[in-house]
């Protein structure tokens, strides 16, 4: 298999026009319209590696992420933490040898450019980078996947610490636990994470990422607030989740029977909505009244709650509306 980048200049042609060509991503089934856009070749040579296949598609699409990483990492181990950063590489992927994949991944067709809130989110999100950085690398469709692979990874042990994490709402793990906090790039640190995910699942004590595991994360980031989290061993980090996780369920007044089905509903629509505000992100929203722009990032507070307007901003997109205290505001811009 030839793995080809994508030109900087063509990259940046794209991106800057990508109003005007983002109907091709929907509509034509072969990415032959990037040379007559491009007037060039759109690729150049990078490296030639054994053929391989990414995961099946027909199956759940927390499944599909699961395989993926495994897959991309065990494939493509040979890159660094400087080429895997580089916004070309994955452009080139998923705009070239695996340009079908993506297109059948998401379902991406006329009706669906039709009925999509927003299309070009979702196309720079997975095919390009959305932002720079780690905002960019664990949102791209196949990049995040390389990277969840690289920091799960051992060498003897090989993708144990993956399976530990499991694939059960794997889009929300890879954003909350990957994305949100750079702490988890210290091995020790993600093994007593993940190690204290695993002590729940592993014991049948049902949970929910977003309302019970995230407030543990917070927690531990506030910790590294007020001291160097690198002091800890993994076994120290997975005792202060395990012990925060257990306040935290125990302050849960619903009833956990519903666990199951928020999941569930989670599972089938996070994949498709890696658009949407969620914690970490810093958002610029405009007050349609006044004209008076203010920009608020989302997350919590040591005491794990969240000031109202970016509880309300989360899950939305940009130029979505809303209101507060009398007021209108649209979403602008996630920075």
């Amino acid at each position: 298999m030839k793995i080809r980048i994508m030109k900087r200049e063509v990259l940046d042609k794209i991106k800057d026009n990508i109003e005007e060509y983002i109907e091709n991503y929907y509509t034509q089934e072969s990415n032959d319209w990037l040379w007559n856009v491009c007037d060039c070749e759109p690729f150049e040579d990078y490296k030639v590696v054994k053929e391989f296949e990414l995961a099946n598609l027909n199956q759940a699409p927390t499944m599909i992420d699961f395989y993926n990483c495994q897959i991309l990492y065990s494939n493509l181990e040979f890159l660094n933490e400087s080429q895997a950063s580089d916004e070309r590489l994955w452009a080139g992927l998923t705009n070239d040898v695996f340009y079908d994949y993506m297109r059948k991944r998401f379902n991406m067709n006329k009706e669906s450019y039709k009925n999509s809130k927003n299309p070009v989110g979702e196309v720079v999100s997975r095919f390009f980078y959305k932002n720079s950085g780690r905002s960019g690398y664990f949102r791209n469709t196949l990049a995040k996947c390389w990277w969840v692979g690289h920091h799960t990874y051992d060498p003897i042990k090989k993708f144990e610490l993956l399976e530990k994490l499991g694939s059960h709402d794997m889009s929300t793990k890879v954003t909350d636990i990957f994305h949100n906090y750079t702490f988890t790039s210290n091995r020790e640190i993600l093994t007593g994470i993940i190690e204290g995910i695993y002590y729940f699942n592993k014991n049948g004590i049902k949970f929910n990422m977003i309302k019970h595991a995230r407030p543990c994360l917070q927690y531990i980031n506030a910790i590294g607030g007020s001291t160097v989290l690198d002091i800890y061993s993994s076994d120290e980090i997975r005792d202060i989740f395990i012990e925060h996780m257990n306040v935290v369920l125990n302050e849960e007044e619903e009833d956990y029977s519903d666990f199951d089905e928020f999941d569930n509903i989670e599972e089938e629509t996070n994949d498709i909505d890696e658009d949407a505000i969620k914690v970490g992100d810093k958002v610029k929203i405009l007050n349609l009244s006044t004209n008076l722009e203010s920009i608020f990032v989302i997350k919590y507070s040591s005491d794990y709650k969240m000031l109202p307007i970016p509880e309300l901003l989360l899950g939305k997109h940009i130029n979505d509306e809303f209101d507060y205290e009398d007021s209108r505001f649209r979403i602008v811009e996630i920075i």
